[in-house]
């Protein structure tokens, strides 16, 4: 899940138009040094990525995609005067933008200023337009402005816009099973931004009968972490502290 969130979180980001002066050529070596940079950064070659992406950015310097690759690497080195910096560098036309205001608060967010942060979330929700779900490739976008319109504070409504959606006749079993995942974790948010939606084991289900309580978690709307099935006298199910509410009268106990 925490895989799925950020990248759906530069997908978001990275999903503006750019109108671009550079020759074809620097565009071409640009997007070649662009996808050297990606495959180190896969391999965890941070600093050489930050590299190329840099050389990217100087040979087509009206393209955002490449200052935003590197604010994510700012900010996963916590350097975050430098993601600023970057994200203050943007054209005047990205300026004022969702991506801008929900750029800004995720970097404020890793910062540890999570009221900050909100209060952007909140600016990129209501410069935002709401999704129409006609097709199958529209339900990325619903779920990235259903995240948006959680961490702005409107949960409610994004759990709602999931819950009608998940009505609709076109949709498969891993259509649902997606929508589900992500409707779930809006619900049960607890405010704390998108560290809320990593996947996390911070309590252990003991059961003898792993498939009946499976089928109840999701009755009630609970995302599992993983499971543990040994030798031992219980099975074990991991679910993130945030769903604790729901264990309610649950015929199971919290094990360590």
């Amino acid at each position: 899940m925490r895989r799925t969130l950020n990248f759906i979180f530069f997908l978001i980001i990275f999903s503006s138009c750019d109108n671009n002066s550079a020759s074809k050529e620097d565009l071409q070596k640009a997007l070649e040094l662009s996808n050297t940079a990606s495959e180190f950064l896969m391999n965890g070659e941070i600093s050489k990525a930050e590299e190329f992406y840099s050389q990217a950015s100087k040979l087509d310097p009206e393209s955002i995609d490449y200052k935003y690759a590197l604010i994510g690497i700012f900010i996963r080195r916590e350097e975050f005067d430098k993601a600023h910096e970057t994200l203050e560098s943007l054209p005047k036309t990205t300026k004022g933008t969702p991506y801008y205001f929900q750029t800004k608060g995720f970097i404020l967010e890793k910062e540890g200023k999570l009221q900050k942060a909100q209060l952007n979330y909140k600016q990129a929700y209501k410069l935002s337009d709401s999704v129409e779900v006609r097709e199958e490739a529209d339900l990325m976008p619903l779920v990235n402005f259903s995240m948006l319109e959680t961490l702005a504070g409107e949960k409610d409504k994004a759990v709602n816009r999931i819950n009608k959606v998940l009505q609709y006749n076109f949709l498969t079993r891993s259509n649902k099973e997606y929508l589900e995942t992500f409707r779930n974790e809006f619900e049960y948010y607890s405010g704390k931004g998108n560290s809320d939606f990593e996947q996390k084991r911070d309590l252990t289900l003991c059961t003898k009968n792993i498939d009946s309580i499976e089928k109840v978690l999701k009755q009630r709307h609970i995302n599992i972490s993983g499971t543990s099935q040994t030798n031992e006298k219980y099975d074990k199910i991991y679910i993130s502290n945030k769903f604790e509410k729901g264990l309610k009268n649950l015929k199971s106990k919290i094990c360590e």
